[in-house]
This record gives C-alpha cells, structure tokens and sequence, in this order.
C-alpha cells in the first residue's frame, strides 16, 4: 500500500517539542498533526512523518560536542553550506523509507523552505537509491551508515556541485553527476529520477546562504584564530614540562595550524568530474553560495507546489526567495487544482510561518490554515489531524516587525556610536505589488484599524501604494476607497452599464426577494488582464466566511458582462442585509461588483473601482 513520506524542515532557531509551552511555528504545528503515535489518528500505513530542527538548534549537544558543533556552523557559514547537513537528514531519511509507489511531501518555513527546495532539487537528480554500488542484486543496507555516506555524496557532490555559480556554467556537469548517480544505485534512468515530490509547501522562503565581505573574513580569522590556540596552546604547556623554549616552537605551531585550516576550508570548497566530455581531464571550481545565484529551480514533475510570502518582512537579511512563472512546471490537467501557486500574505517573516506566542499567532494561522487546505485538496492528500490542529485566523490579528523591535532594543546605544550599530536589520523593501495575494489582505485593508508594532492604525503597507488593486485606500491621504464609485440602474428605463445583463434565474429571485429590503451580491472579480479560477474561487471562499461570521444566508449567482458572453462573474446572493453591511463585506472581498435590491424593488448594481 502506498503511503504519504512527510518531510518537514524548520526555520532558523526553531525546535518544536523540546520545550513545554514554546512558541511553535507552522511547519512543527502541522508535523504535530500529520505524525504517527499514540495520541494521534494517523496511521502508519498511510503515513510517516519526519521533522527537522532549524539550523541554531542544538538542544542535544552538550560540553566539547556542543563546542564542537558550533565551530563546524560557524565553518558552514562561511563555506555557504549551514544547510547541508539539514538537507543530508531530510534525504537520509526519504532513502530509509520510501518505497515505489509512495508519495513524498516535503514542507519548510524561512531557511527550512528553502532547505525544503533544495531536497526536491536534490530528488530530482539523484532520485531515491534502491541498491547498492553497482551491484543490483545487492539490496541497499538501509538505517546504516551507508545511507548517510550515500545521502552526503548525493548533496555535496552532485546538488552542490556548481553552487553559487550562475546555472549554465556548471549544470551541464551536474546533470551528468546525477545520471552517474542514478546508474551507479539504481534511482532511475538516463532521463529521470524514479522518485519526485507530490507535494512542496513552504512559508516565506528565505536564503542567507553565505558570509560575505567584513563577516566573510571576521568569521573565517575567527575560526583560525580559535584553530591556532587549540593547537598552539598545547605546545606551551608541554614545554613547561620538557623545558625547550616555547615561543618559537608555538609560533611555527600556530603557523602550521593556521595553513592547514585554511587547506581544508579550500579543500571542503572544490568539486569536480573526471571524463566529461568523454575522454577529458578533470575539471574542478570552487563553490561559494552568493545572493544572485540561489536555486530557484521547480522540477516539472513535482506534483503540487505551494509558496506563502510575507508582504511586510522589510530585513535585508530575510530575502524572499521565489520560484519561476507557473510556466516553469508542468501544464494542469482538467479538473486538478493549479500545479503551482504562490500567494503573498500581510505580516512580516514569522507571521506568515509562525513561532509567535499564541495569543499573537491569528495572522500566521491564516497561512497555517491555507496551506493545509490546499495540502488536502490535491489528489492522495496530506492526512491531517484535525484534533491536534486548532486554528483561529483573523485578518486583523496582530503584526510584528522584527527590525523595529531590533531599534527598540539598541536605543541604550549613545548617538555618536557608528550608524549601523544604532540601526540593527539593514532595511530593503519587498515587491509584492501586481502579485497574487490572499484575499484576506483585502479584508485587513479594509479594518478600520489594527494592531501593528509601531502602534494601532488602518493597514497600509507602502510596497502596496501603487498597486491598483489598493491605490484607494492611499489617496488622500489613505480614506478607504469608495466602492461606489460606479453606478447605474438596471430597469425598464434605466441605461445599460458594463454588467450587461443578469442571469433569468437571478432576475426572478430578486423580483421575488424585493419585498426584503438589503438583498446583496458581491462579484468576486480579479483585474480584467487576469483569467485565475484559482483565485475566483479562493475570494469566493474567503467569502461565504464572511458570510457565515455575519450571520447571514446566501445563494450561488453569476453574472455575464457585455461583449464577454461567454465570462460569467461568480457570486453570492446575500439574503438579510442592508447596503451598509454589504460595503464592508466587498470592501473585505476586494475586486467586485455590488447588486442591491431596495424595498421598492429596483435593482442598482454598484461597481468597484479597479
């Protein structure tokens, strides 16, 4: 029987579970409610789970291990690879469990998404290995440390190889690396992996992946400074015992210590393959991760891909890390949801994936909740717990800002100090503007107020003041746009506007409502340039929430629009409301248009801007 391999990997700093009452993002909530064991409804036969703690969680380490460990991170940082070994966890683990048939989902939040991308890359050369070496009649020796050897040869010298190198310099090479791979432990064939994702879901993908500059040389004398003491400081002492002079013996010492350091950082940094093209020498170069060259790559035969982003995370640090145009994945088939979907949500980094206190959490559990929606509406879903997953997402929850609360923190510094130690984060803005976003940032726009760091107020991002969707609600010196701006009657004398005709049904049921004075419609509707289904649909279920929330009843409609027979605008008859109630409803729902019945039974449609 086929089963679901749950791979989740978490932000920096995160290790859901180890500590009672924590704050936990989404990834380790979500791992909560899909893992097996005796307090939960998943079965074993359907289902595995495996979680990875963010990089700077070392809960297990203690004395020299724990020392240890921190000067390897500190090599990572520097090499550009403080991810490998979280990615050379998550792929040992899918080795030792995955079988032909089953189904791999792999989920992440900031560092941990990426590190989620870079396993599917990593599946999408090198597939799963099935044997051993060579030898096809030789099963592989799974929960071995042959399976850890064969998961590190798979990232660091085939996904890596290349790595901060713009792709066409090395993939060539890479390629040939994997089908070598693949050849040599039987994980597919010349064309492909026999193994690919079902499902990718990550929260605000970010990638810092390297030092460079000052940090880049501050952490690299750092670790030969630290180096050369371990190794020089010995030597000294021996030589209060022995009695030679320890000064030149400790400096030829430290000299040694210090060229070999700097040999096996430069070593650790070199890939290489022999006889290819055929024929040819070995070809070597050295890699270092840098910001312009991050992987963006989506395989086509990744199943579904889902991407939530932060409109709000400001930090330079923190930057947002996206995959190509839907056109870089496969086409959707009829009837199956979008292969690739990527939102922006209100809130900055862990608003979106979480590790916020509770009381603190509703924003993070709007993507929470999103992501395990559409988890659960592809075909062989993620199963999911629901007893171990409460969520209570609120557009208007409170948001954070991490670079404010750094100011906040540094303002004991005294202003003569250097500008970048009073300032913290270096600041650069996001672009989410023109982009798809969750319809719950029309609503949070449309808030009188809500609670932000810097104090209470309306919700108005500036990387959204030129988007046209929001233009309203800046003009003037940020009034919520009128929603009305638009009108026109439709009736025995009234002129014909650009929602050309209602449906006869809807005709009907309004005639026969009339007497009920405060019948609306909203219309979801995305930019005329726009033709996303996805989106209708998500606006229309964001929608009859806001229905259900207030209380209210409705029923399905449509509405054609003249020169356009063949569109038809979707909606809800809103039963019981009055006008007002329906303005803050659309203004909530965002592109659409607005049908009311007054009790003398004409009927006005009311047009969004937009």
């Amino acid at each position: 029987m086929a089963r679901n391999i749950v791979v989740y990997s978490d932000g920096t700093g995160q290790d859901g579970g180890v500590r009672p009452d924590q704050r936990l993002s989404n990834v380790y909530k979500l791992y909560r409610a899909t893992r097996i064991g005796p307090d939960s409804c998943v079965s074993p036969a359907e289902q595995i789970a495996f979680y990875d703690a963010g990089l700077g969680t070392e809960g297990d380490a203690h004395g020299f291990l724990k020392m240890r460990r921190t000067i390897v991170k500190m090599l990572a940082s520097v090499m550009g690879r403080g991810i490998g070994r979280n990615i050379v966890d998550c792929y040992e683990f899918i080795i030792n469990h995955w079988q032909p048939g089953d189904r791999i989902f792999i989920i992440g939040f900031s560092r941990g998404a990426y590190t989620a991308r870079c396993i599917a890359q990593v599946l999408a050369l090198c597939g799963v290995p099935q044997h051993a070496s060579d030898e096809p009649a030789k099963s592989l020796r799974k929960f071995s440390r042959d399976t850890r050897l064969i998961a590190e040869r798979a990232v660091h010298q085939v996904y890596e190889h290349g790595a901060g190198h713009p792709r066409g310099d090395f993939e060539d090479e890479r390629e040939e690396l994997a089908r070598r791979f693949r050849s040599e432990f039987g994980s597919g064939d010349d064309d492909a992996p026999n193994a690919h994702p079902h499902f990718i879901g990550v929260f605000d993908t970010v990638a810092a992946l390297g030092a460079s500059g000052f940090k880049y040389a501050g952490i690299l004398s750092l670790i030969i400074a630290f180096g050369v003491v371990a190794i020089a400081a010995p030597v000294g002492l021996l030589s209060l015992f022995f009695g030679f002079r320890a000064l030149p013996v400790v400096a030829v010492v430290a000299l040694l210590a210090g060229i070999l350091i700097w040999a096996k950082i430069d070593a650790d940094s070199i890939r290489s393959i022999e006889n290819f093209p055929q024929g040819s020498k070995r070809k070597s170069h050295r890699i270092k991760w840098r910001a312009d060259n991050y992987d963006r790559g989506l395989s086509r035969r990744v199943g579904y891909a889902r991407q939530a982003s932060a409109i709000d995370e400001s930090r330079a640090d923190f930057p947002r890390v996206p995959w190509g145009k839907n056109t870089v994945i496969r086409d959707q088939q009829e009837g199956e949801p979008p292969p690739l979907v990527q939102l922006w949500f209100a809130g900055n980094h862990s608003d979106i994936g979480g590790s916020y206190f509770e009381q603190e959490s509703r924003l993070s559990d709007i993507a929470l909740a999103w992501m395990v929606d559409e988890a659960m509406s592809i075909p062989s879903p993620l199963v999911v717990d629901r007893s171990k997953l409460s969520l209570w997402p609120d557009a208007s929850g409170m948001q954070h800002c991490e670079a404010s609360q750094l100011r906040d923190q540094l303002a004991w510094i005294p202003s003569w100090a250097p500008k970048k130690l009073r300032e913290g984060w270096p600041i650069k803005l996001r672009k989410p503007a023109g982009f798809p976003v969750h319809p719950t940032v029309f609503e949070r726009f449309a808030q009188d107020g809500v609670v932000q760091a810097e104090g209470s107020g309306p919700y108005r991002p500036i990387t959204l003041a030129n988007d046209v969707r929001f233009a309203g609600y800046f003009a003037g010196g940020g009034e919520t746009p009128d929603l009305l701006a638009i009108e026109f009657r439709i009736g025995e004398s009234a002129p014909v506007g650009k929602l050309e005709s209602l449906q006869t049904e809807l005709a009907a049921q309004l005639k026969n409502a009339s007497a009920s004075n405060g019948v609306v419609v909203m219309l979801p509707r995305n930019p005329v340039e726009v033709n996303d289904v996805y989106r209708d649909t998500l606006a229309l279920r964001h929608l009859d929430g806001l229905i259900e929330r207030a209380g209210l009843t409705a029923t399905d409609m449509s509405c054609s629009i003249r020169g356009e027979p063949d569109e038809h605008l979707p909606g809800r008859l809103i039963f019981n409301a009055d006008l007002e109630q329906g303005r803050k409803i659309a203004a909530a729902i965002g592109q659409m248009a607005l049908v009311a019945v007054s009790a003398d039974g004409s009927v006005v449609i009311h047009r969004s801007i937009g």
